[in-house]
């Protein structure tokens, strides 16, 4: 995980711990995790929709797509 990455996933995940909310990390970063030689695009953290206005002031300004919502086809 480069620099700028591993900083970004922790001042969000710490964002998310301090108001208590539950979340999960997907896509290319959950990859990563894994072990996953991509390279890194986005972070893609899921949270419940009722949490989102609780962190919005605090993230509002590094947000460049979203929120969405997205329903696979069946």
């Amino acid at each position: 995980m480069k620099n700028k990455s591993k900083k970004a996933f922790k001042w969000i995940i710490t964002v998310l711990r301090k108001n208590k909310i539950p979340f999960r990390i997907t896509g290319g970063f959950a990859a990563k995790i894994y072990g996953s030689q991509r390279e890194l695009a986005d972070i893609d953290i899921e949270i419940p929709d009722s949490y989102f206005d609780k962190i919005l002031p605090e993230v509002k300004k590094y947000i460049i797509f979203g929120p969405a919502k997205y329903k696979d086809r069946q």
